[in-house]
Protein backbone atom coordinates (compact mmCIF):
# COMPACT_ATOMS: atom_id res chain seq x y z
CA UNK A 1 0.00 0.00 0.00
CA UNK A 2 1.41 3.37 -0.86
CA UNK A 3 0.21 6.41 1.08
CA UNK A 4 1.60 9.86 1.70
CA UNK A 5 0.42 13.53 1.83
CA UNK A 6 0.17 16.35 -0.26
CA UNK A 7 -0.29 20.32 0.00
CA UNK A 8 -3.60 20.59 -1.53
CA UNK A 9 -6.01 23.82 -1.70
CA UNK A 10 -5.50 27.71 -1.04
CA UNK A 11 -4.40 28.03 1.00
CA UNK A 12 -2.29 25.06 0.80
CA UNK A 13 -3.19 22.66 3.60
CA UNK A 14 -1.28 18.65 4.07
CA UNK A 15 -3.90 16.27 3.32
CA UNK A 16 -3.03 12.19 3.88
CA UNK A 17 -3.68 9.89 0.51
CA UNK A 18 -3.07 6.14 0.17
CA UNK A 19 -3.32 3.72 -2.23
CA UNK A 20 -4.98 0.48 -1.44
CA UNK A 21 -6.23 -2.23 -4.61
CA UNK A 22 -5.07 0.26 -7.27
CA UNK A 23 -7.79 3.48 -5.55
CA UNK A 24 -6.22 6.51 -4.46
CA UNK A 25 -8.10 7.72 -1.42
CA UNK A 26 -7.64 11.09 -0.35
CA UNK A 27 -8.50 12.44 3.01
CA UNK A 28 -11.32 15.43 4.07
CA UNK A 29 -11.64 17.93 2.41
CA UNK A 30 -11.95 15.44 -0.87
CA UNK A 31 -14.78 13.78 -1.41
CA UNK A 32 -14.42 12.16 -4.40
CA UNK A 33 -11.33 11.67 -7.12
CA UNK A 34 -10.51 10.33 -10.69
CA UNK A 35 -6.88 9.46 -11.06
CA UNK A 36 -5.65 9.23 -14.92
CA UNK A 37 -2.52 7.27 -15.60
CA UNK A 38 -2.51 5.58 -12.37
CA UNK A 39 0.87 3.37 -11.62
CA UNK A 40 2.63 3.69 -8.41
CA UNK A 41 1.18 7.60 -8.46
CA UNK A 42 -1.32 8.85 -11.02
CA UNK A 43 0.07 11.36 -13.68
CA UNK A 44 -3.00 13.41 -13.42
CA UNK A 45 -5.12 13.10 -10.10
CA UNK A 46 -8.94 15.46 -10.06
CA UNK A 47 -9.71 16.08 -6.61
CA UNK A 48 -12.94 17.25 -5.79
CA UNK A 49 -14.48 18.96 -2.54
CA UNK A 50 -17.40 20.71 -1.27
CA UNK A 51 -16.89 24.23 -0.61
CA UNK A 52 -19.34 26.78 0.40
CA UNK A 53 -20.81 29.69 -2.03
CA UNK A 54 -22.12 33.16 -1.18
CA UNK A 55 -25.46 32.83 -1.00
CA UNK A 56 -25.25 29.62 0.88
CA UNK A 57 -25.20 26.77 -1.38
CA UNK A 58 -23.12 24.06 -1.95
CA UNK A 59 -21.20 23.17 -4.96
CA UNK A 60 -18.60 20.63 -6.06
CA UNK A 61 -15.04 22.49 -6.61
CA UNK A 62 -12.13 20.43 -8.25
CA UNK A 63 -8.52 20.72 -8.94
CA UNK A 64 -6.27 18.70 -11.11
CA UNK A 65 -3.17 17.78 -10.01
CA UNK A 66 -0.29 16.62 -12.82
CA UNK A 67 2.66 14.71 -11.81
CA UNK A 68 5.92 15.79 -12.65
CA UNK A 69 6.67 13.28 -14.70
CA UNK A 70 3.79 14.54 -17.01
CA UNK A 71 5.31 17.26 -20.22
CA UNK A 72 3.17 20.03 -21.28
CA UNK A 73 2.27 20.57 -24.48
CA UNK A 74 2.72 24.07 -26.10
CA UNK A 75 2.30 23.31 -29.67
CA UNK A 76 -0.83 21.75 -31.83
CA UNK A 77 1.16 19.80 -33.66
CA UNK A 78 1.93 17.54 -30.66
CA UNK A 79 -1.73 16.68 -30.78
CA UNK A 80 -2.03 15.67 -34.29
CA UNK A 81 -3.76 12.74 -34.81
CA UNK A 82 -5.14 12.46 -31.11
CA UNK A 83 -9.10 11.77 -30.17
CA UNK A 84 -10.17 12.43 -26.63
CA UNK A 85 -13.27 10.28 -25.64
CA UNK A 86 -13.46 10.22 -22.35
CA UNK A 87 -14.75 13.64 -20.37
CA UNK A 88 -14.79 14.13 -16.77
CA UNK A 89 -16.11 17.08 -14.63
CA UNK A 90 -16.13 17.37 -11.13
CA UNK A 91 -15.08 13.61 -10.57
CA UNK A 92 -17.33 12.28 -12.70
CA UNK A 93 -17.36 10.45 -15.77
CA UNK A 94 -19.84 12.33 -18.57
CA UNK A 95 -20.59 15.74 -17.50
CA UNK A 96 -22.62 17.77 -19.14
CA UNK A 97 -20.63 16.96 -22.55
CA UNK A 98 -20.61 13.59 -24.22
CA UNK A 99 -19.19 13.80 -27.38
CA UNK A 100 -15.00 13.64 -28.49
CA UNK A 101 -12.95 16.37 -28.94
CA UNK A 102 -10.19 15.05 -31.71
CA UNK A 103 -6.52 16.66 -34.00
CA UNK A 104 -6.22 16.01 -37.36
CA UNK A 105 -2.55 15.63 -39.06
CA UNK A 106 -1.70 19.46 -38.76
CA UNK A 107 -2.99 19.64 -35.27
CA UNK A 108 -6.41 21.42 -36.27
CA UNK A 109 -9.15 20.59 -33.41
CA UNK A 110 -12.41 19.79 -33.52
CA UNK A 111 -14.24 20.51 -30.36
CA UNK A 112 -17.81 20.11 -28.92
CA UNK A 113 -20.10 23.02 -28.66
CA UNK A 114 -23.84 23.31 -28.08
CA UNK A 115 -24.56 23.40 -31.64
CA UNK A 116 -22.28 19.78 -32.79
CA UNK A 117 -18.68 20.55 -33.10
CA UNK A 118 -16.09 23.78 -33.79
CA UNK A 119 -12.79 23.23 -35.53
CA UNK A 120 -10.06 25.30 -34.90
CA UNK A 121 -6.79 25.95 -37.09
CA UNK A 122 -3.63 24.40 -35.27
CA UNK A 123 -2.23 28.50 -35.13
CA UNK A 124 -5.38 28.92 -32.96
CA UNK A 125 -4.93 25.57 -30.89
CA UNK A 126 -1.15 26.57 -30.31
CA UNK A 127 -2.43 29.75 -28.39
CA UNK A 128 -4.77 28.24 -26.89
CA UNK A 129 -2.31 25.59 -25.41
CA UNK A 130 -0.59 29.16 -24.74
CA UNK A 131 -2.88 30.91 -22.60
CA UNK A 132 -5.16 32.55 -24.96
CA UNK A 133 -9.29 31.99 -24.35
CA UNK A 134 -11.82 30.84 -26.32
CA UNK A 135 -15.50 31.90 -26.17
CA UNK A 136 -17.67 29.26 -26.09
CA UNK A 137 -20.70 30.05 -28.58
CA UNK A 138 -23.07 27.59 -26.79
CA UNK A 139 -22.54 29.10 -23.50
CA UNK A 140 -21.08 32.33 -24.07
CA UNK A 141 -18.36 31.36 -21.07
CA UNK A 142 -14.72 31.57 -21.70
CA UNK A 143 -12.68 28.63 -22.26
CA UNK A 144 -9.25 27.73 -21.27
CA UNK A 145 -7.04 24.88 -22.37
CA UNK A 146 -3.86 23.33 -21.41
CA UNK A 147 -2.28 19.69 -22.50
CA UNK A 148 0.12 17.35 -21.24
CA UNK A 149 1.48 13.88 -22.34
CA UNK A 150 2.77 11.00 -19.82
CA UNK A 151 3.54 7.57 -20.06
CA UNK A 152 1.33 4.64 -19.12
CA UNK A 153 2.24 1.01 -18.78
CA UNK A 154 5.09 2.39 -21.51
CA UNK A 155 2.52 3.40 -24.06
CA UNK A 156 2.38 7.45 -24.56
CA UNK A 157 -1.10 8.99 -23.07
CA UNK A 158 -2.56 12.87 -23.54
CA UNK A 159 -5.19 14.42 -21.30
CA UNK A 160 -6.58 18.00 -22.00
CA UNK A 161 -7.46 20.30 -19.05
CA UNK A 162 -10.29 22.53 -19.34
CA UNK A 163 -11.30 24.92 -17.34
CA UNK A 164 -14.34 27.42 -17.87
CA UNK A 165 -15.38 30.71 -16.10
CA UNK A 166 -16.43 34.04 -17.31
CA UNK A 167 -13.04 36.40 -17.19
CA UNK A 168 -10.60 36.15 -19.65
CA UNK A 169 -7.33 36.11 -17.80
CA UNK A 170 -6.98 33.50 -14.67
CA UNK A 171 -10.42 31.16 -15.62
CA UNK A 172 -10.63 29.39 -12.22
CA UNK A 173 -13.74 29.58 -11.07
CA UNK A 174 -16.70 27.69 -13.02
CA UNK A 175 -16.20 24.25 -13.77
CA UNK A 176 -13.00 22.44 -14.28
CA UNK A 177 -12.87 19.58 -16.66
CA UNK A 178 -10.38 16.69 -18.05
CA UNK A 179 -10.49 15.09 -22.11
CA UNK A 180 -8.76 11.97 -21.55
CA UNK A 181 -7.57 8.87 -23.59
CA UNK A 182 -8.18 5.31 -21.88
Amino acid sequence: MASGSLIFGFPGKAIAFSRDNGDFKYDAPVIATASIGAELLPAIAMLCQNVSTADSGRITSTDVLVSRTSTQLLDAAALANQTFNFYREDCAMGGGNLQAMWFDAQGNGTFPSGSGSQTLNAATVTRLLNGQVLKDPSTGKLLAFSAYLYVHHDSVKYVIVQRQGNRTTGVTEGSLATWTQE
